[in-house]
């Protein structure tokens, strides 16, 4: 177990610095400049780059960054005077975080069962209908879903807040935007693994010994099918967050997803490298997670 550990802190280590690494150069090989604006005179361009170290040379600005990344300084935002990367990130990131892990608990929480349920009655109406609804809801990307929500809930009935999140009520659609399309993903990849799972010889042994059904499904074949919807846990708390960008902007929620969009139109470099890096970091902890969590899960799985 502590080698495996070792073996992919060492791994994130190196993948970290590839992307760190790539953002870097990515972002220099845009045309134009952060400064360069219809109302900046060369001098205040200059002055400006001067002060955030950009008129050196480009692998100077490289070890410079590098230098700082490695103390877990993200830079100073170029566009918000007097605020750092680590502030936006540490004041905006728990927002997002906080409507992220509602959406993950909607999705795991309803979609494990609806898959479970849905093998467990096989070729009937209800599996039928929960296949329908999933596969539709896997086809449709979550700012149409928001859309549609706003739309319907928020301006034609009135029956939700449209803005912000001050309260329980306005985390109800920008959510349900956000676990829909995971929903309906762990719901099919559930089904698949449950029926294969229904179909193997122990769990007819130990229907052929009498054991009742409810201890079949939950204690042997629920433990084995859920694996795979562990294993999808992690790119699915990134992909949240990612995805939730979108949903931030529809409903106006001050998360990170408002500050990244703007900083890609503004050319904020500080704040799209730390941004990227930052959920770069979250993957590959979320993937080392459901890592461990396999062991917990099915004992026969080891750790080399």
């Amino acid at each position: 177990m502590v080698r495996f550990i070792v073996r992919r802190v060492l791994s994130a280590i190196l993948t970290l610095f590839v992307v760190a690494t790539l953002t870097f150069f990515l972002m220099n090989l845009i045309p134009g400049g952060p400064f360069n604006t219809e109302r900046a005179t060369k001098k205040v361009i200059e002055a400006m780059e001067k002060k955030y170290g950009l008129d050196k040379p480009l692998f100077t600005q490289y070890v410079m960054y590098m230098g700082r990344l490695v103390r877990l300084d993200l830079g100073d935002s170029y566009r918000r005077a007097g605020f750092s990367v680590n502030q936006i990130l540490g004041e905006k990131f728990p927002v997002s975080a906080k409507l992220g892990l509602i959406a993950i608990a909607l999705a795991v929480g309803v979609g494990v069962p609806a898959g479970a349920y849905a093998a467990y009655r096989r070729n009937r109406a209800v599996d039928r209908i929960i296949m329908f609804v999933a596969t539709l809801g896997i086809a449709v990307p979550n700012f149409v879903m928001g859309t549609s929500l706003l739309l319907f809930f928020g301006v034609t009935l009135g029956w939700l807040p449209t803005l912000g999140l001050s309260s329980w009520q306005h985390y109800i659609m920008p959510a349900a935007a956000l676990s829909f399309y995971p929903t309906c993903f762990i719901a099919r990849l559930m089904r698949s693994t449950m029926l294969d799972v229904l179909g193997q010889d122990y769990i007819k042994t130990a229907r052929a010994k009498g054991l009742p059904e409810r201890i079949v499904i939950f204690k042997h074949a629920l433990r084995i099918s859920i694996v795979p919807v562990v294993t999808y846990l992690g790119p699915l708390a990134a992909s949240v967050l990612t995805g939730g960008f979108v949903v931030e902007r529809i409903f106006t929620i001050p998360g990170m997803g408002k500050f990244f969009v703007e900083s890609i139109g503004n050319r904020d470099y500080p704040l799209i490298m730390g941004a990227t890096v930052f959920l770069a970091a979250l993957l590959i902890l979320m993937n080392l997670l459901v890592d461990l969590m396999y062991g917990v899960i099915d004992p026969r799985i080891k750790y080399d």
